[in-house]
C-alpha cells in the first residue's frame, strides 16, 4: 500500500456527519482485498471482517470514525447569500475561507465565506465575526441559489491535502481518516497472517455529532473487545502542554475511564518488545473518541484507545506525520498477532495468557 497516497486520497474526499457515503465507499474499495466480508449500512458504516477460520472464534473490534468535520446550509437570503451553521469550528478561520457546498442534488458549488473589504473599514476591526453573522457567497444570481440550494446542504472547507516536508501532510480531514489509513496499513499487515480471532474492522459514522455509528456496529456485532483509533493533540507553537505529543513520536496509548487497563498494558508490551515508539495519555471521563460508546454496547464492551498525533485538529490545516499512521498501524497489527484465545476473557484480575513477542513475520 502507497501509505501517502492512500492518506490524500482518503482526505480529499468529502463526508462530514451524516453524509459520509462517498468516503465510506472509498475504505470499502480499499479494506475489501484484506477481508472476507464487506458491508456498508444505512448510516454510512462501513464493517469489514476478516475470519481466522476457527470454530466459535472470537471477535476483536478495530474502530476508526470516517466522518470528518462539516457546516451546514441552514437558509438563503433574498439576495442569494447562503447562511449556515459550523459547529465545532474556529470562526476566525472561517472569515474569506474557500468552501464547497454540496447541493441535495450532489452538485459541487465553490464558494467562499463572504468578507468585508478593508477600504470600506473606517476604523480596524479585529474581534472575530461570528459565524451567524457570516454568510457564503457562491458568485451565482440570486434565483439561481435559491433553486440549487437547499437547507440542510453540507458545506466543506475547499482545500485539499499537501505535502510538506521531513514526511507531514496538510489538509481538513487527518481528524480520523489518517487513523482510518492505519486500520488499512493494520489489515492489510494480518491479511497473510495466522490470527487466533477475528477481526472486525469499522469506519464507523457520524462521531463528530455523538458517535452513534460505533454504537450501531458494537451492537451489531457484540465484539469481545475493541480498539478505537483517534487522534491526540501533537506540540505546536501555540500549544505545547503535558497533554500534547510530539509529531512523528508514535502512537499513543491511553489510560483512563475509557480505555481498559489491561488492554493498555498489552499494547505497551507489545510496542516495547517490538521497538514502536509510543506515549501514554491521559484519557478524562469523557473521551471525546467513540470508546465511550463502544464501551456501554451490548452488555459492555471492554475497549482501549490508540492515538496519533495531530497539529491544528477541526481546521483545514490538520498536520499528521506519514510515520505516525504507519507507527500506529504496526502497533495495532502486533497487538492482534498477540492475542491468545483466553486472552482478555472472563474475570478482569483472572491471569492471561503471557505474551512472548512474536509476531508479524
Amino acid at each position: 500500500m502507497d501509505v501517502k497516497e492512500t492518506l490524500k486520497r482518503l482526505t480529499n474526499v468529502l463526508g462530514g456527519s451524516g453524509d459520509e457515503f462517498r468516503a465510506s465507499a472509498v475504505f470499502a474499495e480499499l479494506i475489501r482485498p484484506f477481508a472476507d466480508e464487506v458491508e456498508t449500512d444505512a448510516y454510512a458504516n462501513v464493517t469489514a471482517v476478516k475470519r481466522c477460520g476457527k470454530e466459535n472464534a472470537r471477535l476483536v473490534m478495530i474502530d476508526a470514525h470516517i466522518d470528518q468535520m462539516a457546516m451546514m446550509a441552514k437558509e438563503v437570503t433574498d439576495d442569494g447569500f447562503v447562511k449556515f451553521i459550523a459547529q465545532g469550528f474556529d470562526p476566525r478561520q472561517l472569515y474569506g475561507a474557500d468552501v464547497t457546498l454540496i447541493t441535495r442534488a450532489g452538485k459541487e458549488l465553490p464558494g467562499i465565506v463572504a468578507t468585508f473589504p478593508k477600504e470600506l473599514q473606517y476604523e480596524e476591526i479585529t474581534d472575530t465575526v461570528p459565524v451567524d453573522e457570516l454568510s457564503i457567497d457562491l458568485g451565482l444570481p440570486a434565483e439561481k441559489v435559491k433553486a440549487e440550494v437547499t437547507v440542510g446542504d453540507f458545506i466543506y472547507y475547499a482545500n485539499e491535502t499537501i505535502e510538506l516536508a521531513d514526511g507531514t501532510l496538510c489538509g481538513r480531514a487527518f481528524d480520523d481518516r489518517a487513523a482510518v489509513t492505519s486500520v488499512l496499513i493494520a489489515a492489510e499487515k494480518l491479511s497473510a497472517e495466522t490470527l487466533g480471532f477475528d477481526v472486525l474492522y469499522s469506519a464507523s459514522a457520524r462521531e463528530e455529532v455523538g458517535g452513534p455509528g460505533a454504537a450501531i456496529v458494537a451492537n451489531r456485532y457484540k465484539p469481545d473487545f475493541a480498539v478505537v483509533l483517534d487522534l491526540a493533540q501533537a506540540k505546536c507553537d501555540a500549544y505545547s502542554e503535558p497533554d500534547a505529543f510530539e509529531l512523528g513520536g508514535g502512537a499513543v496509548i491511553g489510560r483512563g475511564d475509557h480505555s481498559s487497563p489491561r488492554l493498555a498494558e498489552r499494547l505497551a508490551e507489545v510496542a516495547r518488545a517490538k521497538e514502536i515508539p509510543f506515549n501514554f495519555q491521559a484519557i478524562p471521563a469523557q473521551s471525546k473518541t467513540n470508546a465511550g460508546h463502544i464501551q456501554l454496547a451490548a452488555t459492555g464492551i471492554e475497549t482501549a484507545v490508540l492515538s496519533f498525533p495531530e497539529r491544528y485538529s477541526h481546521s483545514p490545516v490538520e498536520i499528521v506525520s506519514i510515520a505516525d499512521t504507519e507507527k500506529t498501524a504496526q502497533l495495532l497489527a502486533e497487538f492482534v498477532l498477540s492475542l491468545g484465545p483466553h486472552d482478555f476473557r472472563g474475570d478482569p484480575d483472572a491471569e492471561i495468557s503471557g505474551y512472548k513477542g512474536g509476531g508479524l513475520r
